[in-house]
């Protein structure tokens, strides 16, 4: 009987032993968990970065102002701070050509103060945030009162990371601008630059400001771009571009930047803007993307 007891006893010890050893395992595995759980939350989420290949035309205006400012400023720079303009170039280009300050006007023309990179189209790789612009424009840079400075067909390659810093690199050669970015190799980058690309809203009235300013200049620094920009209701009233450069003051005298009023309408995949002044002369502007475009006028004092 003393040995039945015994034996209950010790069975019972053994259970309560084994029974504590559950309870402690099942807890210290709860407390581990509630920490690693703790610790995942607190981690920032991984962005990945996103490179697609399609390639688009891009028309939006905002950009498009904001890519020309990036330009601009870059040769601005070139023209007060070779040491600053190069620091925006590709850190790829600049190791290629082994870019300094005494090397870089063979890559890149010189120019003043008062200069303006004017685009004249962009492709880019859509719905990525890892973005590749490829650009087309050119320079008019007001050296004096009386004299433009013209540089056409000029290409740039500007480079945008997910925190928003771009490069700029020149590009040379380019016989078709679409087919060139749909060949480009286009890669992870690194910036290592924190030179934001910043976007702001343009109006309206800006935009067609600027657009005719620059048609203004367009007359007598490139004719032939400035005739072939007219719409054909216009250009019928001249019939060569001789008739159309003859009467050149009197347009740039009549094109007028103090506007009324604008109405705006779309039609074919384009925006029309018909802008009059308060002598109801009348601008019309056939916009198909930003900076591209056709423009008709109502005063015809053509000069025989």
């Amino acid at each position: 009987m003393k040995y039945d007891n015994q034996k209950i006893l010790l069975l019972i010890l053994v259970g309560l032993l084994v029974f504590s050893t559950i309870v402690a395992f099942i807890m210290g595995t709860s407390s581990n968990k509630t920490p690693t759980k703790e610790k995942e939350e607190e981690k920032e989420p991984i962005v990945t970065p996103t490179l697609k290949k399609e390639i688009v035309r891009l028309d939006d205006t905002d950009k498009i102002f904001a890519i020309q400012d990036v330009i601009t400023n870059f040769y601005i720079e070139l023209s007060n701070s070779k040491e600053n303009a190069i620091l925006l170039l590709d850190k790829n280009f600049k190791s290629k050509y082994s870019i300094d300050e005494n090397n870089i006007n063979n890559y890149i023309n010189q120019t003043s103060e008062n200069v303006n990179f004017i685009v004249e189209g962009v492709y880019y790789n859509k719905d990525s945030n890892m973005t590749y612009y490829f650009i087309k424009g050119y320079t008019i840079d007001k050296t004096t009162e009386e004299k433009l400075n013209y540089t056409n067909n000029l290409y740039y390659l500007l480079k945008v990371d997910m925190e928003n810093n771009y490069t700029i690199m020149p590009l040379k050669n380019i016989e078709n601008l679409e087919e060139y970015a749909k060949d480009y190799y286009l890669n992870r980058i690194y910036i290592d630059n924190e030179t934001s690309f910043v976007i702001k809203e343009i109006s309206d009235v800006n935009k067609l400001n600027s657009y005719i300013n620059n048609y203004k200049n367009l007359m007598y620094i490139d004719s032939n771009k400035a005739y072939n920009m007219l719409n054909d209701l216009t250009k019928s009233k001249y019939p060569d571009l001789n008739s159309f450069m003859n009467d050149r003051d009197n347009i740039a005298s009549r094109l007028f930047d103090k506007f009324d009023t604008i109405d705006v309408k779309e039609e074919n995949n384009m925006i029309i803007y018909n802008i009059k002044n308060n002598n109801n002369d009348s601008i019309i502007i056939t916009e198909e993307y930003p900076n591209d475009y056709k423009i008709d006028f109502n005063f015809f004092e053509i000069t025989e």
